[in-house]
């Protein structure tokens, strides 16, 4: 018969490894096939759900995969933005108010 510490300790390591297990991430593919590409993209233009529930729901790593698959694959038609980020300052108006 195990003492109680020993059962303590017992269960702990028990309760550690299966935690362990749950917590492993599942890798995502580096590459998706067209036919599921073309799956989620149905899906997000039916409605169902946001880009954020998709990838929740399929596991997709990335942040930009479904809006790429959006504006390759989609029936609708998304804004391509040529700019990132903020406008950059009026250099003119910026030289004028200093001096």
């Amino acid at each position: 018969m195990l003492c109680p510490v020993l059962k303590k300790v017992d269960y702990i390591i028990k309760y550690m490894s299966s935690e362990k297990e749950l917590n492993k991430r599942v890798k995502s593919p580096s590459s998706y096939s067209e036919a599921f590409k073309r799956v989620v993209v149905s899906e997000y233009e039916s409605g169902l759900l946001g880009k954020a529930g998709l990838k929740r729901k399929y596991g997709i790593s990335g942040n930009s995969c479904i809006s790429r698959w959006l504006i390759k694959y989609g029936k609708l038609k998304h804004p391509i933005y040529l700019s990132k980020g903020r406008p950059m300052k009026d250099s003119d108006k910026h030289k004028r108010t200093r001096g």
